[in-house]
């Protein structure tokens, strides 16, 4: 019984240790590269300049008004930005 505690006791001392020094030390020169080489891109979601400005012009055209009715996005801007302000306070729209 004795030695069965005194692994375990082994068993979790070593592992705070480890973890101790992996929160302690930091990643490895290997993680790090790695890691830089996620961030710079490369794969399914390349985005060039030109999909930036096409982005940009499909979003500023329009003539503005109200979005049209039944969409997700109307409902959204009618159920949080219409409203009247009231002396008790700003009611929402419910209609």
């Amino acid at each position: 019984m004795a030695r069965s505690s005194t692994l375990l006791v082994a068993a979790v001392l070593a592992t705070a240790s480890y973890s101790a020094t992996q929160l302690f030390v930091g990643p490895s020169s290997a993680q790090l590269r790695s890691t830089a080489l996620q961030a710079r891109g490369g794969g399914e979601y390349d985005i060039s300049d030109a999909d930036i400005a096409n982005f940009y012009a499909e979003v500023t055209t329009g003539g503005g008004g109200d979005p049209p009715k039944g969409t997700v996005v109307s409902e959204l801007i009618v159920k949080f930005f219409h409203g009247e302000f009231t002396p008790q306070g700003f009611k929402r729209y419910s209609g």
